[in-house]
């Protein structure tokens, strides 16, 4: 353990210092004490917890450079941030800055192998008296041995009484808990030493701990679908990090899992695998092979394997969509967004003809959502959204030949409105148009993605012939619809257009315009 005090000054700008790093999301604020109303209703800016710590120090203004910066570190991972932070209360009552008054702040830091901390207070005490100084890192360094040889002792009896609670099943698996636990075990005759910061802290007998392995092999039932479970996680993992230590910090940081390795640190022979939420022990090899657990690859060699991924599914399930696809792919910490594949930092565009076959899948899907019920809804739906393939539109034929409109409710409550003027209004404000065929009047939302043919749903027509167009004032049907291949298509009429001339404007031609409307992305990506 190590504690450094560093520079003093008068602004204290250590704090710039450490919000700087939580900026950049390598380190996070974990304890704030005795700030006044910040603490109860935050800080939008560092210069206010700066300005907090000045006007608290001029109550003596004797003292020049108040702020007190000091960092805890250990080695390694020895410690965890709650240890190192009851480390520094201890450490900060020896020093005399305990008081409960004193104002603290406490920044975890994440960019470097050490587990460390940054401490920040005033010189000041609360009374206004200076905090004595003198000597501070002599005094610093017995108070650093006393709390150790104090603290580690009862924290390894402690340690020790959880780990005779996991359900071990023999020496080795025991060694295991307690050097996840950042302990170290030797044997000396029948005797268990565990050593802690260069110094032995407790002992055990070793009968006790085999008398306790006994018991727990007698009442062990191997968990094939756990073993599996953890299989799949410890994957997914692996295959979201490019080494060892993102693997390890990952897993205890999501699941409470400690990974213990045997052999040389660089090319061990086996690990074990410690669950301090369910306190079990798993043998590594039965969850994933150590060789296969530690098959670390580059992110571009992540995305060749999810390109040959991708081009299989294709294969399995040729009208595979976006969304599908993504639900598969979050598992290997991928997704694909409009035309590229996201794997972490790296971004890969896609083959035109993936692309192409997904902006077509994702286009039916789209039009399917409408659950159109007749033949002539869908060859209407198909003209309104310019797509050609009107046999890809599944048909949801009406249940129990009733007819069903999702939009029922909303449309009979503007259709009741008296007066003809607001209830046109409401209809246009709700988002929908009439659209007038051949085959029937029909009411269409593609934010609900709902076409309601009128007269099928019962609605009468004195209820909506205002929003009808009127042959007299010169109405026609609308023109062919532009297409590539120049075909004919039937014509259709909206209320939206009388005159010729606005056509370019016209209602109908939804996804025409504006946002790209296959675009699932973008917020008009819903109405194609």
């Amino acid at each position: 353990m190590i504690a450094t005090i560093l520079p003093s000054s008068p602004t204290f700008h250590a704090i710039a210092y450490n919000e700087m790093k939580v900026a950049k999301g390598t380190a996070s604020l974990l304890e704030i004490k005795n700030f006044g109303p910040i603490n109860t209703f935050g800080y939008s800016n560092p210069e206010e917890l700066s300005k907090y710590l000045m006007q608290y120090s001029s109550t003596n203004s004797r003292i020049k450079q108040p702020q007190f910066h000091l960092a805890i570190s250990c080695k390694g991972h020895e410690y965890t941030e709650e240890q190192l932070i009851e480390f520094a209360h201890s450490y900060l009552r020896e020093m005399g800055y305990g008081d409960p008054n004193q104002p603290l702040l406490i920044y975890g830091h994440r960019d470097t192998d050490n587990t460390h901390i940054h401490i920040i207070t005033s010189r000041v005490d609360p009374s206004g008296k200076k905090i004595n100084d003198s000597n501070e890192r002599r005094r610093s360094q017995k108070v650093i041995d006393k709390i150790l040889k104090t603290d580690l002792k009862e924290s390894a009896e402690k340690d020790l009484k959880v780990a005779m609670q996991f359900d071990f099943r023999n020496l080795n698996q025991f060694k295991a808990i307690m050097e996840a636990m950042n302990y170290e075990c030797f044997e000396k005759e029948d005797v268990m030493f565990i050593k802690k910061g260069g110094c032995i802290q407790t002992k055990i007998e070793i009968s006790k701990i085999q008398e306790k392995a006994d018991i727990n092999n007698q009442r062990h039932q191997p968990d094939v679908a756990e073993q599996a479970k953890w299989r799949a996680i410890f994957k997914k993992y692996r295959d979201t990090n490019s080494n060892r230590s993102g693997l390890e910090r990952d897993l205890k940081k999501m699941f409470g899992i400690s990974l213990v390795f045997f052999g040389k640190k660089d090319s061990p022979y086996g690990y074990v695998a410690v669950d301090f939420n369910k306190k079990k022990v798993f043998e590594g090899g039965r969850i994933l092979g150590l060789k296969s657990l530690l098959d670390f690859r580059t992110p571009e060699e992540h995305i060749e394997e999810i390109e040959g991924f991708i081009s299989n599914a294709f294969e399995q399930e040729p009208r595979i969509t976006t969304r599908e696809l993504n639900k598969t792919l979050r598992r290997m910490g991928a997704f694909v967004r409009k035309d590229a594949i996201i794997y972490g930092d790296v971004r890969k565009a896609m083959s035109d003809g993936q692309r192409a076959i997904l902006e077509r899948n994702n286009k039916i899907e789209w039009r399917n959502g409408f659950k159109i019920q007749t033949n002539e809804e869908r060859d209407i739906l198909c003209k309104l959204t310019g797509f050609d393939h009107p046999e890809l539109i599944s048909i949801f034929p009406a249940s129990n030949g009733k007819y069903y409109c999702k939009d029922y409710k909303e449309l009979s409550e503007i259709f009741s409105i008296a007066d003809h003027k607001t209830r046109e209004e409401a209809f246009k404000t709700a988002g929908f148009k009439i659209i007038v065929d051949d085959s029937g009047i029909y009411a269409y939302r593609p934010e609900t993605q709902s076409l309601t043919d009128l007269s099928k749903d019962g609605f009468e027509k004195s209820l909506y012939s205002v929003l009808i167009p009127d042959k007299s004032s010169g109405m026609s049907k609308l023109p062919e619809m532009p297409e590539p291949n120049k075909k004919k298509k039937q014509t259709l009429t909206s209320r939206t257009n009388q005159d010729g001339s606005h056509y370019a404007n016209r209602e109908w031609e939804v996804g025409k315009k504006g946002h790209d409307r296959d675009d699932m992305d973008q917020n008009g990506g819903m109405s194609y």
